[in-house]
């Protein structure tokens, strides 16, 4: 992916993202140990995080309660897209969590999430899977998600 897709994928994803709501309840979902996730990222918004930091708690994107998933989704993304070479393993990640399991979008743990995303926001969203769509294994997956976000691809 070229630097210049990448940059104005990122200046998408701040606009769709800029209005959303830091999270009111807690950012772990139920677990016996969250792995400093909560400490780290508590009070902090979004574009506070580099993609090193990032980089070491990739695992939260597993853990987040579904409103701090979305909400702290933007960081993640943006550190694939503007800095690939320190983002590693977070593109495979991202893309266990993006892409519906099956290409079945109604499977309730991606439902969740994937309801509480606004339709600019599920647009930026399929957008930054398709240039990052070389990694990407799930074609079906990813057409189910643009049909959804009301995308052609």
């Amino acid at each position: 992916m070229c630097r210049e897709n990448a940059a104005l994928i990122a200046a998408q994803i701040d606009v769709a993202f800029r209005e959303q709501a830091y999270p009111a309840g807690p950012l772990v979902a139920d677990t016996y140990d969250d792995e400093g996730i909560t400490d780290y990222f508590t009070g902090k918004p979004w574009t506070a995080h580099s993609p090193e930091a990032l980089r070491q708690r990739e695992s939260a994107l597993c853990f987040f309660s579904d409103e701090a998933f979305c909400y702290f989704l933007p960081a993640y993304m943006h550190a694939v897209l503007l800095t690939p070479e320190r983002a590693d393993v977070i593109v495979d990640v991202l893309q266990a969590v993006l892409l519906p399991p099956k290409a079945d979008l109604s499977r309730p743990a991606f439902a969740r999430k994937w309801q509480r995303f606004s339709p600019a926001q599920k647009q930026v969203i399929v957008l930054f899977l398709l240039a990052i769509r070389a990694e990407t294994s799930s074609d079906a997956a990813l057409v189910a998600l643009a049909a959804d976000a009301g995308l052609a691809i």
